[in-house]
């Protein structure tokens, strides 16, 4: 992988990260639980969970470039439900859909 590459990479992973802490903070207003643990494996990573309508999801994180998340939020007080990335971006669906339902769209 070429530095330009890596650079690239990079900037992807710095724009989701803000997706994920705007829709961690509007969880979170919700009432939803929302929280950030280590990476078991490995603690230069943290994971960022959001417990939604439809079930938990989650995203890493690199802890050195986003310190957001733990300035932003409390530990999470639950474990990984074991879901797939798949299976999140299923129930992140879902619960835009019953969201868009409660607001009157279809």
């Amino acid at each position: 992988m070429t530095e330009h590459d890596q650079r690239f990479i990079d900037e992807l992973y710095a724009d989701r990260n803000i997706v994920v802490l705007g829709f961690a903070s509007l969880a979170r207003m919700r009432g939803w639980t929302v929280g950030w643990v280590l990476d078991e494996k490995d603690p230069e990573w943290g994971v960022i969970y959001i417990d939604t309508i439809s079930g938990q999801v989650s995203w890493h994180y690199h802890r050195e470039r986003e310190k957001h998340f733990e300035t932003l939020f409390d530990r999470y007080p639950r474990r990984w439900d074991g879901h797939t990335k798949a299976l999140a971006a299923e129930r992140m669906v879902d619960a835009a859909r019953i969201a868009a339902l409660k607001a009157g769209k279809r």
